[in-house]
């Protein structure tokens, strides 16, 4: 079993990685955004 320490250490890491996770699919939809209202434009 894992103690208290491990387990938190272990969960922080996950919650880093998932925010990068978030970070990018944020900057991906801005960069589609900006591609989409680039091929609009007349």
């Amino acid at each position: 079993m894992e103690t208290p320490r491990n387990e938190i250490e272990q969960l922080h890491a996950q919650m880093q990685d998932m925010q990068m996770e978030i970070d990018i699919l944020e900057e991906t939809i801005n960069v589609l955004k900006k591609t989409l209202a680039s091929t609009r434009a007349p």
